[in-house]
């Protein structure tokens, strides 16, 4: 199992000291969140990065682009919006990343349809095809993720339009993030969502729980939600996945020892056990 550890959770973290937590948890591969630099007091090049993380045997998966909290983008924002992302992907490029994560935003006030679909969206469509076109250039892919409701999603974008929106650019260099968490906010089961990504190529997977009962975007560790990850495991075996696993969890216990038991549980999961 290809597994990874998203750095969102340690920004306050050092390329160094990422390094030596992902030893000690066993991780070999990470996922950086590009917002506002890879760290909280980031003024570190990303080949530098890259370098310290090599150190500690630990290379660069992916990185997350930056991202609108509403995705609702306005018109006369999208230059500046596309400049952050072309550095975002250039940066991504030069840490030797495979793709960048990018949250499919909404352009002004076109607004997604279940009649229509989001390839009627004309702007929001230039705008995924333009940021395809970025990465590509930059060398990296573009992995378009589900999302959880939001101004420019109301009902969310959920895995099945995020499957619109990759299988209408029809671009190799174009693919899906799957978001475990964002799943269970649109009341989506995590096996189905599999299933909704058929004919377009999984990327990644953002790996945490969910509980059914309540839609919240909560990014449990795996194992104190609702997913089946035996099942879900084999979902993904079904269609091929040979992508990453990127544990994105939340927890007070995030540290060292969750990460490796996390990745211990994952591997029994993938072996038909948990």
């Amino acid at each position: 199992m290809d597994i990874a550890v998203s750095c969102g959770a340690f920004k306050d973290y050092g390329p160094d000291q990422l390094g030596r937590l992902c030893s000690e948890s066993d991780i070999r591969q990470v996922e950086l969140w590009d917002d506002s630099g890879y760290f909280a007091a980031d003024t570190v090049q990303p080949v530098a990065v890259a370098r310290a993380l090599q150190e500690h045997e630990v290379t660069v998966k992916s990185v997350h682009a930056p991202f609108l909290a509403n995705s609702r983008l306005d018109v006369s924002d999208i230059n500046g919006y596309l400049r952050r992302y072309q550095l975002s992907c250039e940066k991504a490029a030069a840490c030797g990343a495979a793709y960048v994560v990018v949250h499919p935003a909404v352009v002004c006030d076109e607004v997604p349809s279940a009649d229509a679909g989001v390839l009627a969206m004309k702007n929001s469509v230039e705008l995924w095809r333009s940021q395809t076109a970025i990465a590509r250039q930059a060398g990296v892919r573009a992995a378009f993720e589900n999302l959880p409701p939001s101004a420019g999603w109301p009902s969310g974008c959920v895995p099945a339009r995020v499957a619109e929106i990759v299988s209408g650019l029809d671009d190799e260099w174009a693919g899906v993030c799957l978001d475990i968490s964002h799943c269970y906010t649109v009341t989506v089961d995590p096996v189905d969502a599999v299933g909704d990504l058929e004919g377009v190529e999984l990327l990644g997977m953002h790996t945490s729980d969910g509980i059914r009962s309540c839609a919240q975007d909560r990014h449990l560790p795996p194992g104190e939600g609702d997913t089946d990850w035996p099942r879900l495991f084999a979902a993904l075996k079904d269609i091929g996945f040979a992508g990453a696993v990127v544990m994105e969890v939340k927890s007070p216990y995030l540290g060292a020892a969750l990460l490796r038991a996390i990745g211990e549980f994952l591997k029994r999961a993938e072996g038909g056990g948990a």
